[in-house]
């Protein structure tokens, strides 16, 4: 059950709360696959870091880690403190670099 006590009183969610909800229902999708299936997905994942606050995407990043999961993310930025155990790879003007 996703629960938002803590949001302001208003109507709509904010981008970041928006992406937490999304990412919340995708992870979800990934369980039920995993137990239903047998197999673990693929995950892709474009621009994680985007709308995430550095807590938030601690977590998420700490839950794919621990998930099992491959996980592709994409991203124009994403903080070194996050990326310890993780494959990095750079693409700058069409080449890749390790």
């Amino acid at each position: 059950m996703l629960g938002f006590e803590q949001a302001p009183e208003r109507h709509q969610l904010s981008r970041g709360q928006t992406k937490l909800a999304a990412l919340a229902c995708l992870l979800a999708q990934f369980e039920v696959f995993r137990e239903f299936r047998g197999a673990t997905p693929l995950l892709l994942l474009d621009d994680l870091a985007a709308e995430l606050d550095t807590t938030h995407l601690e977590q998420v990043v700490s839950y794919l880690r621990n998930s099992g999961a491959q996980a592709w993310i994409t991203g124009t930025d994403f903080p070194s403190r996050c990326q310890p155990g993780m494959r990095v790879f750079h693409v700058e003007h069409g080449v890749l670099r390790a």
